[in-house]
């Protein structure tokens, strides 16, 4: 039988004590040892079950309802105590608004039984004239139906659009 010569082989066996040699093959027996029963036990690892499509559907579909309705509530809600505030007051109440840009606005506010013309601005509100009566808004020529309305059922009415 032929004898082997490691350092020649292994150039770096031969400065490496057979201690260190030793704990290199038993890490490298225990690593490999540890990657087999991983693979072992990943071969006989049984998969959960598969949840039924069906129910998992309807669950969400009804999830996804209840979420919608809940908005709608909640916009019902809201609409009837009345314009984003959750308690009414009684003494100060907005009567009229106009737009007048992008962010400003008129509006006519009733408070304690006077009316207020206000400007409103992002920044500041002013008060534009202080009412000594009350505004009546019917007599005032303001319908309930915007002109609009009045425009738009006119020419439905007419059943064509003149040019």
């Amino acid at each position: 039988m032929k004898t082997i010569n490691m350092p020649r082989l292994f150039p770096i066996c031969g400065f490496v004590s057979s201690r260190l040699r030793a704990v290199i093959v038993w890490a490298s027996i225990l690593l490999l040892n540890s990657s087999l029963v991983v693979a072992e036990a990943e071969k006989n690892a049984v998969a959960p079950p598969m949840p039924n499509q069906g129910a998992y559907m309807l669950q969400v579909l009804l999830g996804l309802l209840f979420v919608i309705g809940l908005v709608f509530a909640l916009a019902w809600i809201l609409k009837r105590v009345g314009q984003g505030t959750l308690v009414a007051s009684q003494q100060m109440k907005v009567v009229a608004a106009l737009p007048m840009g992008t962010r400003e606005r008129i509006a006519l506010v009733e408070v304690g039984g006077q009316h207020l013309l206000l400007g409103i601005t992002p920044t500041q509100i002013n008060t534009l004239h202080v009412f000594d009566e009350p505004v009546d808004l019917e007599a005032a020529g303001q319908s309930s139906t915007s002109e609009f309305s009045v425009k738009l059922k006119e020419i439905l009415s007419r059943g064509s659009v003149k040019s």
